[in-house]
């Protein structure tokens, strides 16, 4: 089947309004309701679905909806066709997921493309109350793989965030991993960009179909990759 159209490049700018849903450690925020967008919430509200089997609830609405844990928090945000997300530490972002855009364009030699996105490709999103507290689930497709991941609070480390990721491949890959561009500081908006690959670990000899997973770290010092994965700075071509 034919691939997904790429997502779009914009970025909203604007702080998502703070609602604390559950503990004061791990946080699950979402849109906060206020005069001006109480039908909203209430058309949102409509769509969203319950899972008593799962105790989940599957975010169709596109708000925007964030995990928290500590001082490092995750926004996903509704893209054109599918969830973006960006990394904030004590409210300042330091990092923002990449899927296609200039990351596809300037590193055509790595092999990203539509078909094999520079992150995973994420279409539906679930808050999941477990044993352990809050966690986001989420799961897409592109091309003839399916994506799935995971985001919850780390067991024993303190102000971390947990991502492990799955692909379930019918074909060898063409690229595979999780990328972030690093957000400048303020007061550095002219710094040249930066991108972080967190890859999984070597497919030598890989036979299809096969699923492969990664796992990393979402931590206030950074992004920080569990071995077998590793993380790595992406080389461009010259312009």
């Amino acid at each position: 089947s034919a691939p997904p159209p790429a997502g779009s490049a914009s970025r909203a700018n604007g702080e998502v309004p703070r609602n604390l849903l559950v503990s004061s450690r791990t946080q699950i925020i979402q849109p906060a309701a206020d005069a001006t967008n109480t039908a909203e919430l209430r058309k949102n509200r409509s769509a969203v679905t319950h899972s008593q089997r799962h105790s989940a609830i599957i975010v169709s609405s596109h708000s925007p909806v964030s995990l928290a844990v500590g001082e490092v928090e995750v926004q996903f945000r509704w893209e054109s066709d599918r969830w973006s997300h960006r990394v904030l530490v004590a409210g300042d972002p330091c990092w923002q997921s990449e899927e296609l855009d200039e990351v596809t364009s300037r590193c055509q030699n790595l092999g990203i493309s539509p078909q094999w996105p520079a992150s995973p490709v994420f279409t539906e999103i679930s808050l999941i109350h477990t044993g352990n507290g809050p966690a986001l689930l989420a799961v897409g497709r592109a091309g003839r793989s399916h994506f799935s991941a995971s985001m919850a609070a780390a067991l024993t480390e303190p102000d971390t965030i947990a991502a492990e990721l799955a692909c379930r491949l019918q074909e060898q890959p063409g690229w595979l991993g999780s990328t972030y561009q690093r957000l400048p500081a303020a007061g550095q908006a002219g710094a040249s960009p930066a991108w972080l690959a967190i890859k999984p670990a070597a497919m030598a000899h890989l036979q299809v179909p096969a699923t492969i997973t990664w796992t990393y770290q979402l931590t206030a010092a950074g992004i920080r990759a569990v071995p077998p994965a590793s993380c790595e700075q992406l080389s461009f071509r010259s312009d």
